[in-house]
């Protein structure tokens, strides 16, 4: 023991320019100052964390926030972004875990993250909320599936209010261009809009859907009617099998109701009613015209306001207007032309597809002259596969300048035959 104490010398407090230090170069403690001051400026503040603040790195500097601070950073993520917090580490998890539900996962709008959006982000995201959801929004062309939404609302049937589930935009019906073949996805069929309605709460007051059918049931009818199911795009084909003179009817009335703007409770509405009707392949003819006419308010002015006068803003407003879609319907004839012209004449439409109809000259004459009228507010036309002959094409291209000069239509594209 004596030869191991002369061997390591004991070591001795310098004295430098920097101060006092020992021999190993540490400051002392008087240089440094009291230690107990130092803890004391460390303490951590009295705010609720998580339970893995403190032991989790990566997530201190979320989780050391106020929980009302961070559910408003955490609600401008998108839903699925959000759910996929929960996976950074033990601590977010644990924080999205805490927050009420009522904070962060009361309104979930898919809408606004459709790159992102995946059956288990939607799963997940609607999993957390727990009975809370109140608006829920999904994009059509999200892939997910009726029966994945039909779920949601039946877990939260207690507190959903407002849903919003509409197929995605179809490019070539929108502008009836044969370069975009992509259809539309997202419909829903009437059996699967019932299902929906069942199985959600009381407090439901507006489900707003697309619905594709192959003909006139019952349940469709109930649909176009209700006042809680808000159809935006209705598309019928019945293919083979013409409708029936007496489902015609009843279609027709239904869409009256569901083309009106103003809502089931009475009070005036411009959003949630239909916006496009697409009657293909369902043997309709010169009489179906007139009464189709006359649901969609051809009388009066129902299906849009009254204008003397429109500027271009009004005229080419994004998503304004109403489209019909009457194609493959050989039995319209010049008559139905004439018909659905005075739709045409009053604004009523900005969208009409008339391909394979049996328009004539006669028919394309009457369409020419709507064209010109000063309340035309047509965007789309479309007269392919018609027997328009050289006369009615005249009529056409005069209504054409006319309107424009008139600032009346501007169509993106007219098949005249």
């Amino acid at each position: 023991r004596g030869g191991l104490d002369r061997a390591i010398p004991r070591t001795s407090a310098v004295e430098t320019s920097a101060g006092r230090r020992d021999a190993r170069g540490m400051r002392t403690e008087a240089e440094l100052g009291p230690l107990d001051d130092l803890a004391a400026d460390a303490r951590p503040t009295r705010r609720r964390r998580c339970s893995h603040a403190e032991s989790d790195p990566s997530s201190s500097l979320l989780c050391r926030l106020p929980h009302d601070l961070a559910a408003r950073v955490l609600a401008t993520l998108p839903p699925s972004a959000r759910a996929r917090c929960a996976a950074v580490s033990r601590g977010w998890r644990d924080l999205l875990r805490d927050l009420p539900p009522q904070q962060l996962w009361h309104e979930l709008d898919f809408t606004r993250d459709d790159r992102e959006l995946t059956r288990e982000s939607f799963a997940g995201a609607t999993r957390r909320a727990r009975g809370a959801l109140r608006v829920l929004k999904v994009p059509g062309d999200a892939g997910i599936t009726r029966g994945a939404i039909v779920t949601a609302m039946r877990a939260n049937r207690e507190s959903l209010r407002v849903v919003e589930a509409l197929s995605s935009e179809d490019s070539r019906e929108e502008d009836f261009s044969d370069d975009a073949v992509t259809p539309a996805t997202g419909f829903w069929t009437p059996k699967q809009v019932h299902e929906a309605v069942n199985s959600s709460g009381p407090k439901l007051v507006t489900f707003t859907v697309d619905v594709r059918a192959r003909g006139a049931c019952g349940a469709l009818m109930q649909q176009l009617t209700s006042p809680v199911v808000r159809v935006r795009r209705l598309d019928v084909r019945a293919g083979v099998s013409a409708l029936a003179a007496e489902d015609k009817k009843r279609l027709f009335a239904a869409v009256a109701v569901a083309a009106s703007p103003a809502s089931r409770d009475g009070s005036f509405s411009r959003s949630g009613g239909l916006r496009r009707l697409t009657l293909a392949s369902c043997g309709l003819s010169a009489e179906d015209a007139e009464e189709l006419v006359a649901a969609l308010g051809g009388d009066d002015a129902e299906l849009a306001p009254e204008r003397d006068k429109k500027t271009d803003d009004e005229t080419n407003a994004p998503g304004g207007g109403f489209e019909l879609d009457v194609a493959e319907n050989p039995g319209l004839g010049c008559a139905g032309a004439v018909a659905l012209a005075r739709l045409v004449a009053d604004g009523k439409i900005r969208a009409l597809r008339m391909e394979t109809c049996g328009v004539g000259e006669a028919g394309a004459r009457a369409l020419g002259d709507a064209l010109a009228s000063r309340r035309c507010a047509l965007t789309a036309l479309d007269l392919s596969r018609n027997f328009l002959g050289a006369g009615g094409a005249a009529a056409l291209a005069e209504g054409l300048a006319l309107g424009a000069t008139a600032g009346a239509a501007r169509l993106a594209k007219a098949g005249p035959g």
